[in-house]
């Protein structure tokens, strides 16, 4: 991911870049362009605002909104209150909420990926290992592979792909445990 500068509209934005090795597997491209859609389709404040995908010479890219004051990782280094760590836990819990109700589970809650605007606006990036869980979808998580961050990874996510919104606040409930 990195800083750029949408030109056209004078603003800072992140983008998200598929690297020009992984780009050739159809099974990476296809997760990027989900991951993409989607972005694309919600609209809730504690959810990245995506602004653009495309393509130049085969390299993939996201345009997404910049966040400029970090991420969760470096908020807990810091220290939390209780407070602090509950209004947190709340917001997360809103996006969570938002995502769940349109049946996708996002499968990678972790402090790298909270990051926060410069009005202290909690918003949860990466929806790169999101699944549906609308049957319909095309499994791209290739049998007995486990996808997410281990150390806030639910038990049958080890075991299966197949999670549901569970699996999210499982890893949520490491993440309070972390802060508090």
């Amino acid at each position: 991911v990195y800083l750029a500068k949408q030109v056209k509209l004078d603003r800072p934005v992140a983008l998200k870049i598929m690297s020009s090795r992984i780009s050739q597997n159809e099974s990476f491209k296809k997760r990027f362009m989900r991951e993409a859609r989607t972005l694309a389709q919600f609209r809730h404040p504690n959810i990245i605002t995506i602004y653009e995908v495309e393509s130049i010479a085969d390299r993939w890219f996201i345009v997404m909104e910049y966040l400029d004051s970090g991420d969760l990782k470096s908020v807990m280094s810091r220290g939390l209150t209780k407070v602090q760590a509950l209004k947190i836990t709340r917001q997360v819990c809103e996006a969570l909420q938002y995502a769940h109700e349109r049946n996708y589970v996002h499968r990678d809650i972790k402090p790298e990926n909270i990051l926060f605007d410069h009005g202290g606006r909690l918003v949860l990036t990466d929806f790169g290992i999101a699944r549906s869980m609308d049957t319909g979808e095309t499994q791209l998580t290739q049998a007995g592979v486990s996808v997410g961050t281990p150390a806030y990874m639910a038990p049958e996510q080890f075991e299966s792909s197949q999670v549901d919104h569970r699996a999210d606040l499982y890893s949520l409930g490491i993440l309070l445990f972390q802060m508090l």
